[in-house]
């Protein structure tokens, strides 16, 4: 067990999970490895190419956030329809409380009380995985 995540972790994690999305997807088509001299002079062999995705597949940072995608998956999975509905607007289309509030026929405060509870959920599932 790493770092012990905060609330305002997980409220970063949802504001940036297409972009850790993207971030891992990225690492595994474009990340650098270099290869020895053979590697480079000659054609690269079955093996040498599984070694290369081996090497990517090891990188801390890429298991780490790989690690985050499947807890905020699992979280929204969890999650009632009106709650991921509330939270759906708040960190994917960056809604203001009121905003969502309006929407959705709620109280300010009935709003605030849900995304609070809902992150808390997603910190314990985060320092729990």
């Amino acid at each position: 067990m790493g770092r012990v995540y905060t609330v305002d972790d997980a409220k970063f994690f949802l504001e940036n999970y297409k972009n850790i999305q993207m971030e891992c997807n990225d690492f595994l088509l474009n990340a650098y490895q270099p290869g020895d001299k053979n590697e480079v002079s000659a054609q690269k062999t079955g093996r040498e190419n599984e070694r290369n995705i081996i090497k990517k597949l090891d990188n801390k940072v890429y298991q780490e956030n790989k690690r985050i995608i499947k807890c905020i998956d699992k979280f929204l999975k969890s999650l009632s329809p009106e709650n991921y509905r509330i939270i759906y607007a708040k960190y994917f289309t960056r809604m203001k409380n009121y905003d969502i509030a309006n929407k959705y026929h709620m109280d300010i405060s009935t709003v605030k009380r849900k995304v609070r509870k809902s992150v808390e959920g997603l910190v314990k599932l985060l320092n729990n995985f």
